[in-house]
């Protein structure tokens, strides 16, 4: 996802066209645990056709719907990946 600021307003704003929305820059560099397809697909490193499939075939989990949004869990996302790369998480975290 490539965000073009938009520096007289200190927005920013996603270039797809799906993705009108404004996000004032402030909130788009807090963290959260929520990311919409775009942020997720980043998150784990891969493109959106790369990670709709794994989303389809199960080795990514399906979003959780908020008023009608689709967004990805985190910590979710971190424990599929760990899967996939072989990692085991301590049991302290």
């Amino acid at each position: 996802m490539s965000l073009d600021t938009e520096a007289t307003h200190g927005l920013y704003r996603c270039g797809d066209a799906d993705m009108n929305r404004r996000i004032p820059s402030r909130a788009a560099t807090q963290p959260r645990r929520g990311l919409d397809r775009e942020e997720a697909a980043i998150y784990v490193g891969v493109t959106l056709a790369t990670f709709d499939q794994m989303v389809n075939d199960g080795r990514l989990p399906k979003p959780s719907e908020f008023n009608g949004e689709f967004v990805w869990d985190l910590v979710q996302l971190e424990r599929a990946f760990d899967r996939l790369s072989g990692m085991r998480r301590s049991s302290l975290t």
